[in-house]
């Protein structure tokens, strides 16, 4: 819980899924990290649920989908935008993010890892890849 929301992590195990699943198995609301505190503390649940259910030796960290876009062209900032359309900036950017030359890179990943901690963070990815999970959230 933070904020008066639940936040899960629905898939532990399965097959990964692009943009548009999660949308459905959230029914709609996904998750979304509204500052650097909120972070820590998503960072470390999904780590635990990760390890708990699936193990830390099959894949060595996650990538999991957020509610949060990000405008790629004309964004000198890196503000994120959250489904309220506030905007807000947050300082763990994954090394090498974000990605400013796609403008179709819209989408907000949170990397989580468990071996290489170097490269964690939230980044900006092409809403089509199918290598990350849902983070959901309801309101409580």
């Amino acid at each position: 819980m933070y904020d008066d929301h639940c936040i899960q992590l629905s898939y532990v195990v399965g097959k990964f899924v692009s943009y548009k699943e999660p949308l459905e198995i959230c029914s709609g609301s996904l998750a979304e990290v509204t500052s650097d505190e909120m972070y820590e503390i998503v960072y470390r649940y999904i780590a635990r649920t990760w390890i708990y259910h699936v193990g830390r030796t099959i894949h060595p960290g996650i990538h999991v989908w957020l509610g949060s876009t990000f405008q790629v062209l004309d964004n000198p900032h890196n503000l994120i935008t959250l489904k309220n359309g506030e905007k807000i900036t947050l300082s763990n950017w994954q090394p090498g993010f974000p990605m400013t030359t796609d403008p179709e890179a819209d989408r907000v990943v949170m990397t989580v890892q468990f071996t290489d901690h170097e490269n964690k963070g939230i980044s900006n990815r092409l809403p089509s890849i199918e290598f990350v999970v849902p983070l959901c959230s309801r309101a409580i």
